[in-house]
């Protein structure tokens, strides 16, 4: 994995960056789930495990309401019929503000962070723990089986593409899986072509001719590691606001201000917090939130 900042493990980190480790090691679904990869991410920087979960996080939507954009998108596609029930409830969902991660896929659910995947040889598929579509084009993609079944709605070939950011759901368009796909020749897939044609024009609309532009999340496209590169540089960002940040935690008066408009408990306890990829710093017991970094989603 990129090593581009690391925080130090040593016992001077204090006992809410360690806490905040265990935590996060216990939330990131690994590949295989087993001793071994427990210990080889015990041994990850804070930097590389910022980096882990990000990667993994990226591929989940945070629980917001949105506008819904460019319906038009599936108006003209005769699959939206069929998918019809299956669309409406996902896009209410995304008005409402609703948790979508029962449309999301099962590898974005249970794939978080497979150690095997890198290095010069990797072990396993080198995709196993990635969303190579989302990090080099920036789209989501969403399931639109209209049952829920134990917890997911129903798997469809055909999936909902959309570009999503803090306050919008833009529609992009239906795809198969095939999308995911080149051919055994090295061609693109008819679905995967489509959606790259798509890609291009909307990002050339309002281009002078000649002018370039760059695609991914955040437009930042993905590492020489095949993760995000937007997934990198948060990490570094938020290794080094919790470098900056959490010695100061032990300043009463620092901890104080951090209280705006709302009463202050008599005992603050502050932990390190991700909502969705905004870090943030927690008062379980008050219910306050501090946030210190936001999430492009």
């Amino acid at each position: 994995m990129d090593q581009p900042v690391h925080l130090p493990r040593s016992p001077a980190s204090s006992k809410r960056v360690s806490a905040f480790r265990r935590e996060l090691i216990k939330l990131i679904p690994r590949v295989p789930n087993d001793a071994q990869s427990l210990e080889h991410m015990t041994k990850l920087s804070m930097t590389e495990l910022l980096i882990a979960h990000a990667n993994w996080k990226l591929r989940h939507v945070r629980p917001s309401p949105r506008e819904v954009l460019n319906l038009d998108a599936l108006r003209h596609d005769a699959r939206t019929t069929l998918h019809q029930r299956g669309i409406d409830a996902l896009l209410d969902a995304v008005r409402r503000g609703d948790d979508l991660s029962p449309h999301l896929s099962l590898k974005a659910l249970r794939k978080g962070y497979a150690p095997g995947a890198y290095g010069p040889t990797p072990s396993i598929d080198s995709q196993t723990d990635k969303d190579l579509v989302l990090y080099a084009i920036g789209v989501h993609h969403f399931h639109l089986g209209a049952n829920r079944i134990n917890s997911l709605q129903g798997r469809t070939d055909e999936l909902l593409f959309a570009f999503v950011s803090r306050d919008a759901f833009e529609i992009l368009g239906l795809f198969d899986h095939s999308v995911f796909k080149s051919n055994s020749n090295g061609n693109l897939s008819p679905e995967r072509s489509r959606l790259w044609q798509m890609i291009d024009a909307r990002h050339s609309r309002h281009l002078e001719p000649g002018s370039a532009y760059f695609t991914g999340l955040g437009g930042l496209g993905i590492t020489t590691a095949g993760t995000a590169g937007l997934g990198s540089l948060s990490a570094i960002k938020h290794a080094q606001i919790i470098r900056s940040e959490d010695p100061k935690l032990d300043d009463r008066s620092y901890v104080r201000s951090l209280y705006i408009d709302v009463p202050q408990p008599s005992r603050p306890k502050f932990e390190w917090h991700y909502n969705g990829m905004d870090l943030c710093l927690l008062d379980r017991k008050a219910r306050y939130l501090v946030i210190f970094n936001k999430g492009e989603t």
